[in-house]
């Protein structure tokens, strides 16, 4: 039994590994759909120009004072290539010099942020004061629900999930060749609203097989009530551990590699979008769409059968690795691994993932509110 034990387990890790490197590609991929950003065009007088009728003056190559190329050159002489600057990016600093000169949006970052971390300080202590009453025998220990019954098994589990992860991009390159966007390429909005149209059905087809499942030979669903109570307890808690680790993060980043700490590309977005509608379908996508579908795959699909082979320790840690990782951020991704980790735990002590959606929402709104209200 131990060697059929040991063989499920290396081909849990072996397809969760494959599963881990799709969803990078798949990343990787998924941002190369917007249109480059291009540099403004130097005006006449400015730098490298020679005058003239505001008319842009092309640098001569290595750059202003270079000399020019000689005439001999002909007519068959081709320009210089000019290497695309690359896309803007937003540091953490900058982001908070930002919202800094909004106050409303700054007082809504101290309540949602460190006023919840405050919160989860608090709530962490009340539940290691309990801990003791429990191990004293003063209070009874709680009962937790046994997990639900996995939807599907490991295969169909990365089947699932790998249909989830293509389903948006290939819809919205379909998107983008029916509304001839330029160069075929979807832009963010498509992107996005192609996103939501595919994840949802996904995500709620997931929900109705678990539900069958738990009607036949599971655990009985918790209720709306007990599920917002759990939830916001345990949203309290993530703000505390994720801001924390978002401030080891930064500074790691900082002062071993150097770097200054990048905010996601989503987040540049909502404060400094290309179009009206960006930071709405970013918002929406954030709060509603992706807490529900997220949590359907990840803690409702995927956990639970990687969890049959590995174990629940492992389970989740290889779960909210491949969690932190698809997100491509190198300041979100530790953040983002605790975060999952309690997310898994609200799973495994309710037997649902209804506070778990209930906590994602709630952190992400915590981050996107003040940015809405920033513009």
């Amino acid at each position: 039994m131990t060697g059929v034990g040991s063989s499920r387990g290396l081909r849990g890790l072996l397809a969760c590994a494959l599963l881990l490197a799709v969803c990078l590609a798949g990343a990787r991929l998924a941002q190369a759909g917007d249109p480059p950003y291009e540099p403004p065009v130097v005006p006449a007088g400015g730098p490298g120009s020679s005058g003239g009728m505001g008319a842009p003056v092309p640098v001569p190559p290595g750059g202003p004072g270079a000399p020019a190329p000689s005439e001999g050159a002909g007519a068959d002489a081709k320009p210089p290539a000019v290497a695309p600057a690359a896309e803007p990016t937003l540091t953490e600093e900058a982001l908070f010099s930002l919202l800094k000169q909004h106050p409303i949006a700054f007082a809504a970052l101290i309540v949602l942020r460190f006023g919840a971390a405050a919160g989860g300080l608090v709530v962490i202590i009340l539940l290691l004061v309990r801990r003791g009453e429990v191990r004293r025998g003063l209070v009874a220990a709680p009962v937790p629900r046994p997990p639900a019954v996995a939807p599907f098994e490991l295969g169909g589990a990365l089947a699932m999930v790998g249909l989830w992860f293509v389903a948006g991009p290939l819809l919205s390159a379909v998107a983008a060749q029916l509304l001839g966007e330029p160069g075929g390429s979807p832009s963010l909005v498509t992107s996005l609203a192609c996103m939501c149209v595919a994840s949802l059905p996904i995500a709620i087809a997931i929900g109705l097989r678990a539900r069958r499942l738990r009607a036949e030979r599971g655990p009985p669903a918790i209720g709306a009530g007990d599920a917002l109570r759990i939830g916001g307890g345990v949203f309290l808690v993530t703000g505390a551990v994720v801001l924390v680790l978002q401030l080891a993060s930064a500074l790691v980043i900082q002062h071993v590699f150097g770097r200054a700490p990048e905010m996601q590309d989503l987040v540049h977005r909502m404060v400094a979008p290309r179009t009206a509608i960006e930071p709405w379908l970013i918002s929406f996508l954030g709060v509603v769409v992706a807490p529900f579908a997220e949590e359907a795959v990840f803690r409702g699909t995927l956990y639970p059968a990687v969890r049959r082979y590995l174990g629940a320790p492992a389970a989740a840690l290889v779960v909210s690795a491949i969690f932190a990782a698809i997100h491509a951020n190198a300041l979100a991704l530790v953040p983002l691994f605790g975060l999952a980790l309690l997310l898994t735990w609200c799973y495994e002590r309710t037997g649902s993932i209804f506070a778990g959606v209930v906590v994602h929402a709630l952190s992400n709104a915590a981050s996107l509110v003040p940015l809405l209200l920033a513009r």
